[in-house]
């Protein structure tokens, strides 16, 4: 009896100091020594006592990442001949900050080693006690977005397969559409390029990070770039190198080639005479 009467002492001293962190008048959440996020406030506000929701949970202390590495990044490095490079340290939050929540949650969902994070299902009843974990920084609801139907259509697309009016339009080749798409032919007409010519703002410069840059197409041939730089072999060669995969370079190709590609009566990227800077 008397620990049972030890046990009923310690709940209720439990459940008072849980009930202290209420604030008046609002029996449905409170925010602890964690912060509730904005989007996670108005989601509780709208939500029953008995639902479950879909969370983020932040820790503010970073997980022991002394010997801790990205895998897949040392892998990629050692497959371009680089070693010894120091790499950022990744790893999933510690095992003592996910076993201090799990009694709050239903289910824990995915282990972030970017965000020092879990996703997780909690009971709405449960959040009060989830914010006042020690350790738990911040709560707040797992975004969702869902693309809304597109209207049918009930015709071809709005894009002419035009009669050029002036001889000009016929330099854009098969780039025509998408640049009438964007509004861009009636600038480029007007010589807005990027090359700051009909204007007095000057030259435009655009940075590029992607996979790597294949120049040897004619369609480069105007291409005016500033600088280039590969971050992961510490060099000027942006192009694919011994030891890379053969197609490394095609998407950052691609993308270049789309903006500042020159081709007359093939491609016309909408800012060939901007200036680049590619890594």
């Amino acid at each position: 009896m008397r620990n049972y009467n030890r046990l009923t002492a310690g709940l209720i001293i439990f459940v008072a100091a849980l009930t202290a962190l209420l604030p008046d008048g609002d029996p449905g959440f409170a925010v602890g020594r964690a912060e509730c996020g904005n989007g996670l406030e108005r989601v509780l506000q709208a939500s029953g006592q008995d639902e479950t929701v879909p969370v983020w949970i932040f820790f503010a202390a970073a997980p022991d990442r002394a010997a801790a590495s990205s895998r897949r990044a040392e892998e990629r490095i050692s497959k371009r001949g680089v070693t010894g490079r120091s790499l950022p340290a990744l790893c999933p939050p510690g095992r003592a900050s996910i076993e201090a929540v799990r009694p709050f949650v239903e289910r824990i969902r995915h282990k972030s080693s970017y965000f020092n994070a879990v996703s997780a299902d909690v009971r709405v009843d449960m959040i009060p006690g989830l914010l006042a974990v020690d350790g738990v920084a911040k709560v707040d609801i797992v975004r969702t977005y869902r693309r809304g139907r597109e209207p049918e259509s009930s015709g071809p697309a709005d894009v002419p397969s035009r009669t050029p009016a002036s001889p000009q339009i016929g330099i854009y080749g098969e780039s025509f559409n998408q640049l009438y798409m964007i509004e861009a032919v009636d600038l480029l007409e007007m010589g807005h390029n990027g090359s700051g010519d009909s204007s007095s703002a000057g030259q435009v410069m655009i940075g590029i990070l992607d996979t790597g840059f294949l120049l040897d197409h004619y369609a480069f041939d105007r291409l005016d770039v500033h600088a280039q730089w590969d971050f992961v072999n510490d060099d000027p060669v942006t192009e694919n190198e011994p030891g890379d995969h053969p197609d490394q370079d095609r998407h950052g190709t691609l993308v270049l080639g789309t903006i500042a590609g020159y081709g007359e009566g093939e491609l016309i990227g909408p800012a060939w005479g901007a200036v680049y800077l590619l890594a």
